[in-house]
């Protein structure tokens, strides 16, 4: 088919879908103060409508991986774009805040297929040698896109509401419109895992509660624990009891999978958590959700002028070093943005938010290339969405952790963040096995 004689064009469409999906937290972000405004919660409380969405991005990319691996590309990506769309007409209309929850939940379960399917679809119709050179392409048009969000949702917020916000992600029905007959169908014909899908979930679910607990109190501690202690276990043994089911055995044992999406990790907790942080602390300082969404732009169109250039250093070097990179570049984020509330310099804000996208720009196709690198062509779907739901979970919990600045102060908000890349730092030094 003469598209695919165009890879990086196609590898361009995918990236718009992936960046959709991203783009719809970016502009919700920018109207997050008005939502806070007109459904009458805290900002803390606000926060939650993103930080559930990358959870429930978490949760869902396995499952499209496996169902990727089973069905072939083209019918998941086709439902996760319904749901995405659902979501986001369900959000615009939501009565209460509670809605608004659940209508981005949906978003969540409709978003997860994109990081992950889009891939897997590169791997399917290209080599691997032409695959690393377009993979940054699909990144970098995913940050474009994304870029496009702040802009958009600040405009969309100041004219219509934030409700309007809501409905950006409605565009990725012309990008699956225009895929639809490139995309790979048939796959494997492998059976879906629920019980271990479920389990996953609620081991998942365990650790988001826990790290809400600061702002909802001890319940929320005690009953999160209680899901991990018990979940956890239990997903263990299904696992070793079924080493071929929704996470297979030979995957959680592969350090080239666990490792990089673990460092890749601590920079999407960072870039999340600035997504909540920024527009907070801008609103504060008399912003308007243009003058926020603008302020963002800059740095998410640094990431995407980068990425092509990450993508030429993955084609001749091993992924650790750009991990490297995005891990320091995402700590200094951190630092930048402790030092703006501390000195009360607006500028440093925006700065700490650049930083942030092109820490993002290095992490994320590292990640992937490594991941692919590390496992058989027929295990690429399952491991991928496995890299990815650590590298969501992740950016969950650090949206949660972003939105209890007002509540404990911004500047202390950073340090806690900084666990995140830490923990990716020490994840990359204990990679020992890298391809």
């Amino acid at each position: 088919m003469s598209s695919l004689r165009r890879p990086t064009v196609v590898a361009g469409v995918l990236g718009t879908l992936m960046g959709i999906s991203g783009m719809g937290s970016a502009a919700v972000a920018v109207a997050l103060p008005d939502l806070t405004d007109d459904l009458d919660v805290s900002a803390t409380h606000a926060a939650w409508v993103l930080s559930v969405y990358p959870l429930m991005v978490a949760v869902s990319t396995v499952a499209y991986g496996r169902l990727g691996d089973r069905h072939g590309v083209r019918a998941p990506l086709a439902l996760g774009v319904v749901l995405l769309v659902c979501g986001g007409v369900g959000g615009a209309l939501a009565p209460s805040f509670g809605w608004v929850l659940v209508a981005r939940l949906v978003q969540g379960a409709g978003a997860a297929a994109a990081p992950t399917l889009t891939i897997t679809a590169l791997r399917v119709l290209y080599p691997v040698e032409l695959r690393v050179r377009v993979l940054p392409w699909a990144i970098g048009t995913a940050l474009a896109v994304t870029a496009c969000g702040p802009v958009l949702g600040g405009a969309l917020a100041d004219s219509l509401g934030w409700r309007a916000t809501m409905l950006l992600p409605v565009v990725s029905l012309v990008s699956l419109i225009w895929l639809w007959r490139l995309l790979p169908h048939g796959g494997s014909g492998a059976a879906v895992d629920l019980l271990g899908a479920s389990l996953v979930s609620l081991v998942a679910g365990g650790v988001f509660l826990v790290v809400q607990s600061i702002a909802l109190g001890w319940w929320s501690a005690a009953l999160g624990g209680a899901v991990v202690a018990l979940a956890a276990p239990a997903c263990r043994w299904w696992v070793d009891r079924h080493p071929s089911g929704f996470l297979p055995h030979a995957i959680l044992t592969e350090p080239g999978v666990v490792m990089p999406a673990l460092a890749a990790s601590g920079v999407a907790a960072v870039w999340f958590a600035l997504l909540v942080a920024v527009p907070v602390m801008l609103d504060a300082a008399g912003w308007s959700a243009v003058l926020i969404g603008a302020a963002v732009l800059p740095g998410a169109l640094l990431g995407t002028a980068l990425s092509p250039l990450v993508g030429r250093r993955l084609s001749t070097a091993p992924p650790r070093a750009a991990l490297t990179v995005g891990l320091t570049v995402a700590a200094s984020a951190l630092a930048a943005l402790a030092v703006a509330d501390v000195a009360r310099a607006p500028g440093l804000v925006v700065g700490a938010s650049a930083l942030a996208y092109v820490g993002y720009a290095f992490a994320q196709p590292a990640m992937n290339v490594a991941v692919s690198a590390a496992v058989e062509s027929a295990s690429d779907g399952a491991a991928t969405g496995f890299a990815t739901m650590l590298f969501f979970l992740a950016g969950g919990m650090g949206a949660a952790v972003g939105g209890l600045g007002p509540a404990v102060g911004v500047a202390w908000t950073a340090v806690l963040l900084l666990g995140f890349p830490v923990a990716g730092a020490l994840a990359l030094r204990l990679w020992v096995g890298e391809r």
